[in-house]
């Protein structure tokens, strides 16, 4: 929506610079660069809990000086999902109508449910224009729409934990440390904010679920990985609650307990070195840091 407003005040001001000019004659905003686009290249939306529905919402602008009027058509286009089994298009028809009091229109899609209690992986399909009628189109002329699967073995402890520790450089410290799903192995997940300071990039750690098998218990992070920012070299390694004994190999362990809401490094701390043979650091945490879900 920014990007299209910024477009637009482009071509305000573009035409009001013509006019001055000439103090006797009026504006003339002209629309042959007006156009239509999706608000975002893309949007996730989680899938509705087993027997419901859930009706969400795309959005489509118009970027015009004087709001010209003109009626738009899109379509969906199946991916791994599918139209009347995943999702539905509200106005089956698919039609936008745009003028000067209406710039910003919506396209409702239906999803449901099919899977929901098993997980089958997150499900996408694409919206795209089929006419713009008598405007552009713009470039963000499709949209992507992600039906996330809310039925992940690892959403315990997916999403973020504020942190609480002590830094090797600055004392007691609390961050927000984060964990993502990987979109091909669902016993990985991505760490981001692992440390207090700005962390560049991330890193990976395996799960290990408890007995019952559905109950996320561990995570083991390989030390002297690098992290996925590939502008800056930036390796973990892992240190003592001492801040003596540093380790750049074999797996710094993060413990998990209250089914996700709680999370330690109970044996090694994170620290990212920059520069392992100067003994260079962007930072350092002692073992013993803790987390709590938010």
């Amino acid at each position: 929506m920014k990007k299209i407003l910024l477009y637009t005040s482009i071509l305000v001001l573009g035409a009001l610079a013509a006019a001055s000019c000439n103090l006797n004659s009026y504006p003339v905003f002209d629309d042959n660069d007006a156009f239509v686009a999706f608000d975002a290249t893309g949007y996730q939306f989680n899938e509705p809990e087993a027997g419901l529905t859930d009706t969400v919402d795309v959005y489509v602008t118009l970027a015009s000086v004087a709001g010209i009027s003109t009626t738009v058509s899109y379509e969906a286009v199946d991916s791994t999902a599918i139209a009347g089994v995943d999702f539905d298009l509200l106005d089956a028809n698919g039609v936008l109508n745009f003028d000067s009091e209406n710039r910003t229109q919506t396209i409702k899609i239906v999803l449901y449910s099919p899977k929901a209690g098993a997980y089958t992986g997150d499900k996408a399909f694409t919206l795209k224009f089929k006419s713009t009628g008598s405007v552009n189109a713009g470039s963000e002329s499709s949209c992507v729409i992600t039906i996330a699967d809310i039925d992940h073995p690892l959403n315990a402890i997916l999403g973020s934990y504020t942190m609480s520790g002590t830094s090797y450089f600055n004392g007691p410290v609390s961050w927000n440390m984060t964990f993502e799903k990987d979109e091909e192995d669902v016993t990985v997940v991505w760490i981001s904010g692992i440390i207090d300071s700005q962390t560049i990039g991330g890193f990976y750690g395996t799960v290990t679920m408890a007995a019952d098998g559905i109950t996320p218990e561990s995570i083991s992070v390989p030390l002297g990985q690098q992290s996925t920012e590939t502008t800056s070299t930036c390796f973990l390694y892992g240190i003592d609650a001492q801040g003596v004994n540093i380790e750049s190999s074999g797996n710094m362990t993060i413990e998990i307990t209250n089914g996700g809401a709680n999370i330690a490094f109970p044996t090694l701390g994170p620290a990212l070195c920059a520069d392992p043979s100067a003994g260079s650091y962007y930072g350092i945490i002692l073992a013993g840091c803790t987390g709590v879900k938010n």
